[in-house]
């Protein structure tokens, strides 16, 4: 899991997701990566699951992306199953009304970061439900 910034302009970051969404999801299907997206007002948080090697070879070529900036690793451990089961790439823009939903987010990283007590899969099952739970938030 990491967090990173865009480094565009907001008005480009549209398109730009869109053309990273579309690559993640081709190179992620053919790497057996799976993960997630959350966006929200040129930041990012992003899970992703699959053989450590090329999740760390992936990372490389985000942190190399110049549409990326501040990419903070928060969680790299690995997990006995995949909680993003068949996602090779989904993203969710959080809009502005849910910008107290974003700071749950945070609040759970720096719980993470706190504390070390929530696993990865327990991560990975909390944001499946708040995806499960998107539209209510939308």
């Amino acid at each position: 899991m990491y967090t990173s910034t865009y480094s565009g302009s907001l008005e480009k970051m549209p398109e730009d997701l869109s053309n990273i969404v579309s690559s993640a999801r081709k190179n992620n299907a053919q790497s057996d990566i799976t993960g997630v997206l959350f966006s929200d007002h040129g930041k990012f948080i992003q899970i992703l699951e699959g053989d450590k090697a090329k999740i760390h070879g992936l990372l490389k070529r985000i942190k190399a992306d110049k549409r990326h900036t501040d990419l903070s690793i928060l969680i790299d451990e690995a997990s006995d199953e995949r909680g993003l089961t068949n996602w090779h790439m989904e993203a969710f823009k959080v809009n502005a009304p849910e910008l107290e939903k974003w700071q749950y987010l945070e609040e759970l990283k720096t719980a993470y970061l706190e504390t070390f007590k929530i696993s990865s899969k327990q991560l990975a099952n909390l944001m499946r439900r708040f995806i499960n739970d998107f539209d209510k938030f939308t």
